[in-house]
């Protein structure tokens, strides 16, 4: 299954903005439709590049930033590059290098279902925690997989916006988890 797939980040201003550090939000379009998510980052206006997508400056806040925006992007790719694999047969549809002047990466592609769920708790990033959701459970009981990923993202979130952001979309999955 081929797609058409674009990340683009760019800075969200609120409606009555007048200055200071706005939202930094990703646009993720798949076959003409975009879906959009908060970066949960914030930058100054006057500091972005829009036609690059990133924080411009080589201070200690730009390289974070932009860090982890690559960071994101990377995940989001990968995801999309699973779910675009039709069967351990088929062969990639998207490349498994990338070359510029100064860089060459060679990767290996894996699918989300077949990794172990545990490997995406490990991480900090309450985005990369629920893509546990998508993994492999093994042998290991479908409600307490899915519990150990809420708990796991609930142990780095805070507030009602966190919780309506990450929980809100989980309460329809358990009954796709099951393995």
């Amino acid at each position: 299954m081929k797609t058409n797939f674009s990340l683009l980040f760019y800075l969200k201003k609120p409606k009555n903005y007048v200055k200071g550090a706005v939202p930094v939000y990703l646009r993720i379009t798949v076959d003409g439709k975009p879906v959009e998510m908060s970066a949960s980052r914030k930058c100054e206006p006057e500091l972005w590049n829009t036609k690059a997508g990133y924080m411009t400056g080589t201070k200690e806040d730009a390289k974070t930033l932009n860090s982890y925006l690559d960071k994101m992007k990377a995940g989001v790719t990968a995801a999309h590059t699973a779910l675009c694999v039709e069967d351990a047969d088929t062969n990639p549809i998207m490349p498994t290098s990338l070359e510029t002047e100064h860089l060459k990466f060679d990767f290996v592609l894996i699918r989300i279902a077949e990794a172990n769920y545990k490997l995406f708790l490990r991480s900090n990033n309450p985005e990369v925690k629920m893509l546990g959701i998508l993994a492999n459970f093994g042998k290991e009981d479908s409600y307490q997989a899915v519990k150990s990923i809420i708990d796991g993202i609930q142990s780095i979130t805070k507030g009602d916006f966190a919780e309506s952001r990450y929980f809100k979309p989980v309460y329809g999955v358990p009954k796709y988890a099951t393995n």
